[in-house]
């Protein structure tokens, strides 16, 4: 973890705001492999807020972007990817309604890209995680 931190701070410093944001990404896989899941939870957080910044500073309304470009479709992308990174954790600690949730927003992200492959696979991923009680788990 420490080359991670290392990393992370070189792109912070570079204030390269991918870079941090694969990096944040990395960070909360290899703590989701280590069984980490409230570390791992954080970095998710943290590379889905930079995520959400970005789209509004770069494509938001004051930008020069006014319809889809392949940078727009990226970035939504890498949002729907860790949306479904932070479903994967909240499924581990059998929060199954979060799970959902974060997995139905990365779809309909999915869905507007018009990207059927990663539709289908969201699909079968919710089907597998099963009906949803009533209660809020979020």
């Amino acid at each position: 973890m420490t080359e991670f931190a290392d990393s992370l701070a070189l792109w912070q410093d570079l204030k390269e705001t991918s870079c941090i944001i694969r990096t944040l990404n990395n960070i909360g896989s290899t703590y989701f492999a280590l069984d980490e899941l409230d570390s791992a939870l954080n970095a998710f957080d943290e590379a889905l807020e930079m995520h959400r910044a970005y789209l509004v500073e770069s494509f938001g309304p004051r930008t020069k972007y006014k319809q889809r470009s392949k940078e727009l479709e990226d970035a939504l992308e890498g949002v729907s990817d860790t949306l479904c990174n932070i479903a994967f954790v909240y499924s581990a600690t059998g929060s199954t309604a979060a799970a959902k949730f974060y997995l139905e927003e990365a779809l309909r992200i999915q869905k507007t890209l018009d990207n059927d492959a990663q539709v289908e696979e969201i699909n079968n991923i919710l089907y597998r995680l099963g009906p949803v009680e009533d209660t809020c788990e979020i």
